[in-house]
Formats: C-alpha cells, structure tokens, sequence
C-alpha cells in the first residue's frame, strides 16, 4: 500500500481554497528563485467521463525526472493545486476547452495559479497516450518490459506525459539535454493505493462476470445522490490511510446512527437533489457558450440551482444539534451567509412562480415570463404583447372548432409556428380553410392563414424578449459566479454528507450487525463477515477470525482444500479493510 493526500473530509482550509487569489500557490516564485534556473513542465489532463478523476506530469530539466500521478480529485481539485504547490511548473499545459469556454478546472487553476506559471494550450493531439508509451519506452532510464500492464489503468497520467515531452521535443533548446528520464509513479498522500488488478479481482466496483451483479460498491451503496455515489466509488478505490481522518468519519457515522430520526430527514431531504456538480459546471461555463440549447436551459438551470441551495438550508436546520467535527464543518458550510445571497440574487431577477419545464412552447413561455416584472419596462411591454398573440391564438383556434364543428387543438414548434390537430379520419373531409395538411395515423395536423401570420408575429415578438430575457439572465449567471467558490463547497458537503448518512444506514440494517473498528497498531477482528457474501447467504455465513501482529505474525499460510474457501477468507479481509478506512 502506498500513502496519498488526504482531503478525505471538510475542512476550514478546503472551504477557502478557491476563493483565494492568485497568492493561493504562494512561494512558487521564491522556490523557482531559490533552485535557480530550474525548468518545469507540468501537464494536466482529466477524464471526459468523470472530471474528477486527473492525469498529472512534471518534467524536471534540473534533475531529468519525469513525474505522474493519476488519482481521484475532489470537485475543488485539492489535490491538482497541491501537486503544483510541491512541484512548481514554470510552463503548465492544459487543453484550451477548459478555458473557452472555462469549466471548474478553468476557474480554480485562473484563481489560484501564481504569475510565474506560464499557462500553454496545446493541441489535443498532444495527449495521445500511444504515443506517451512509445516516449516513455525511447526515453526511460530503467527497461520497462512490459510497459502497457504497468500503465494499464495509467491512462490520464500517459497523455499528461505525452503532452510534457512532446513539448520538450519540440524545444530546440532542451532536444540535446533530456536524451533520457528518469520515470516515476507516484500517488498522492494518506490514501491507499490499490492497483487495477487488484480492483477488477475483488470485484470492488463491478461484477467480473456480470455487471449486474454484486459488488462491494452495490451492497453498500444507499446513497442519495449522483455526487454521493461517485464520492463512495472513489472513497472504495482510494480507501483512507490517515487514521484521524478515519477516526472524524466513524464519529460522524455513529453520531448518525445514533439519531434515526435526524438520518432519515437527511436521506429524505437530499432525495430531491439534483446532480449537483453537474449543474454547477453548466452555471460555470453555460454563459459564455453561443449553443442554443444550452441557452434554453439557463432559466431551468438557475432554477434548480434554486431548489438545490434551498435544499442546503433545509440540510443545515437538521446538522444544529449535531456535534461531531465533520458534522459541524459541513454546517458551517450549507449556513454560509454567502448562499441567502445567491438566493436572494436568484429571487431579484427571477420569478417565483417561474418552474421548471421541457417543451418547446414551454420553454418559450418561460424564458418570456422567468424575469421579474420591473426589471426592463421594454420587456414587459414585449409581454403585453407576447400574451395577447396567444389569446388571440386561442380565441382564433375556438372560433375554428365552433364554425366547422370540429375538435381542434392548437400546438406550437419553433420551427413550424402554430398549428391545429384534428382527429379526422381522411384530408378529403377538412374545410378549405385549412392548409398544410399532414397525416399522422388518425390525427391531422394542419394551420390556417390567419395562424401563419400570428406565428410570424408571435415569432417577431418572442425574439425581442428573448434578447431582453437572455440580457438578464446572461447578468444573473455572472452576478452568480461571485459565489462559485461557496458552490464548489456546497458541492462537497452535498457528497460527504450523503456518504456519511449512506454508512450510518448501512450501519442500521438489522441484518448486517455493522461495527466502528478501533484503529490499533494490530489487526485483529472477531467473527468477521464477508459483506458481499453474506447478502446471499445471510445466517447460513459462517463468520471468521483474523489476527495480523507486526512482530510475530506478519507472515501467514492460509493452506485448504480446493473450494474450501481460502479465496472468499482472503476477499474478506480485503473488503473489511477498505471499509474500515472508508470511516
């Protein structure tokens, strides 16, 4: 096992970390100064499916090193900043997408990155991890002879380390010095290490053989949420080693579990949580992106911003009584003054009564009605306007069914303005009046002239309050990124709280007879249960002993018959492990 950085719970540091400035990675010039003329390349890149999980690499000219790192980050890529704390980059290449337009990565590394860093894009063609294992095989000091297993679940690390000697190649200047590095692997602080292999045998997040089946992820998963559940994902591959850290979570837990009534206005509370980080990355980017769909989601995407922070003020009314450390840190941060703020932000511009919705006319009503009355008098009279075409509209489709006879219902797209539905059986039978006929099985759907010109005026009108609308909500999001720094907080207090309530529950099921451990300088458990097994076999599991001393037992033989079950006695030592350092 190899130790990496902590930041496995809430702390004050974390809280403030992004919304320090550019002062955050203080001393990197002075260490520069201090080692003279050292260059550093670092490289960054992060995972398109998941944006927390970071390839890291530093290319050291003074001492020929070639450094990587790929681990599970926070949403406030901790880990990322303290990697270029230690290491000092004098050149940092990250892909330009994270910039234009900028995302979570974008805003943190623009707040915290020091003037001595010069910030490169290089073309994506930069990370290509293929052509990272071939530099690696021409350039390492040591033989790796079977490079592509011991990179096997390297994939982020190799392209960072792709894009930072492809940069060196490419300097006339360094071409002649590093004909060769030095390789290194390293892992951040406090956290176990625990290899692919290793991952994919004790099946700790999937089912070798089915992917439905049992895993130690699925048995204890009670989560809540999409944040919490990526955070218990990661908390399984990347187990604790820090034993105050693991010794704030069983406190926290117990503390939970000690308070049913409390746990299960929680889980309840949180239940109507949106995928959180989700929407905050959207909010982060969505107001400088052109893309019209993404601009038809911004009054639905500050509206669940809404009912996520109102969330947060309902979480943290239930954490008052509560007091463990981790507890109170994660109230400290859903009480911050700056969320009524953002609330209040929201409420200014937005109006209350405004929901969220999906269709296309839908959408169009509220993006003409989300902004408050008061805020443009051009807007509202655009409104005044805007509602009279639909009442005309509608006055107009009652007129039609009353004359002819016929039910009719009206409907609109943008790209075909208003039309009426008939349920008739053939177009011979519809009145001349009606044009554009279109037959949909027993439905007709079909517009008159008087509906094409309401449409052209509808359209005329929409559009003017749509600029008018989009003008104040484009202000709104960058009035609400003064507060990306709580959010990113918020964000994580989301994901650790539903982790802890997902162990206090799991804790609770009366047939699991879950226990805190007692961190010791011996390993000694007492009728241990295999937690995969166990949920199918249940009483008929016959528990085990296990006991592991640093100086007379740290060497063991475990010898059986075929399918005695040494395998299963092995795993669940393992997954008692990684749960007890879970917390």
């Amino acid at each position: 096992m190899i130790n990496t950085s902590r930041y496995g719970f809430i702390t004050e540091d974390n809280i403030s970390h992004i919304s320090r400035s550019k002062s955050a990675v203080a001393g990197t010039k002075s260490r520069q100064d201090g080692r003279g003329s050292t260059k550093v390349i670092g490289s960054i890149y992060v995972s398109k499916s998941d944006c927390t999980k970071v390839g890291i690499c530093f290319l050291d000219y003074n001492t020929s090193e070639l450094i990587m790192s790929t681990y599970q980050d926070s949403q406030t890529y901790v880990r990322t900043m303290h990697q270029l704390y230690v290491y000092s980059p004098t050149e940092l290449l990250v892909l330009e997408h994270h910039f234009k337009p900028v995302d979570k990565l974008g805003l943190i590394l623009q707040s915290n990155l020091s003037d001595g860093i010069k910030l490169i894009h290089p073309k994506a063609i930069y990370y290509n991890i293929y052509e990272g294992i071939e530099y690696l095989k021409k350039f390492s000091v040591d033989v790796i002879t079977n490079l592509e297993v011991e990179f096997a679940d390297k994939e982020l690390c190799l392209a960072a380390a792709n894009a930072c000697i492809k940069s060196m190649i490419l300097s006339t200047s360094s071409r002649e010095i590093l004909t060769r590095l030095k390789v290194k692997f390293q892992t951040c602080e406090n956290t176990m290490l625990i290899d692919h292999r290793t991952i994919v045998e004790l099946e700790l997040v999937e089912n070798k053989l089915d992917k439905k089946g049992n895993s130690l992820f699925k048995v204890l998963n009670k989560c809540c949420t999409k944040m919490g559940q990526r955070f218990l994902r990661n908390n399984i591959l990347q187990p604790l080693t820090d034993s105050r850290s693991i010794t704030l979570r069983y406190e926290a837990v117990q503390e939970l579990k000690s308070n049913q009534p409390i746990l299960t206005e929680l889980r309840k509370e949180m239940k109507s949580l949106q995928n959180f980080d989700v929407l905050l990355n959207c909010l982060v980017a969505g107001y400088d992106r052109n893309d019209i769909k993404i601009n038809d989601q911004k009054i639905n995407n500050v509206l669940l911003l809404k009912s996520s922070l109102l969330c947060a003020v309902s979480l943290a009314t239930f954490l008052t009584s509560q007091e463990s450390h981790l507890s109170k840190e994660i109230y400290q941060i859903l009480s911050s003054d700056d969320i009524n703020k953002a609330l209040e932000l929201i409420n200014e511009s937005i109006s209350e009564d405004c929901s969220w919705v999906s269709g296309s006319l839908e959408l169009r009503n509220q993006k003409s009605f989300a902004v408050k009355s008061g805020k443009n008098g051009l807007l509202d009279i655009s409104r005044q306007l805007y509602q009279s075409i639909l009442n005309e509209v509608s006055q107009e489709v009652h007129d039609l069914a009353e004359e002819y006879n016929i039910n009719l219902e009206y409907r609109f797209e943008s790209n075909r303005g208003f039309f009426v539905r008939v349920k008739q059986s053939t177009l011979e039978l519809l009145p001349d009046i009606f044009i554009n006929r279109v037959q949909k099985r027993k439905i007709i759907e079909c517009t008159t002239l008087n509906l094409m010109k309401q449409s052209s005026r509808f359209n005329d009108v929409n559009l003017e309050i749509t600029i008018l609308s989009d003008k104040s909500i484009d202000n709104l999001y960058k009035d609400l990124t003064d507060y990306t720094a709580i959010l990113f907080m918020v964000c994580e207090a989301f994901a650790t709280l539903d982790l802890l309530c997902c162990f206090a529950f799991s804790a609770m099921i009366s047939d699991r007879s879950y226990c805190a451990p007692e961190i010791s300088t011996e390993l000694q458990i007492k009728n241990g249960r295999h937690p995969v097994l166990e949920t199918v076999l249940k009483d008929k599991f016959v528990p085990n002993d296990y006991f592991v001393s640093k100086l007379t037992s740290r060497f063991q033989i475990i010898t059986g018959a075929n399918m005695s079950g040494k395998s299963v006695y092995l795993k669940q030592l393992s997954y008692l492990i990684i749960m007890g350092q879970m917390g």
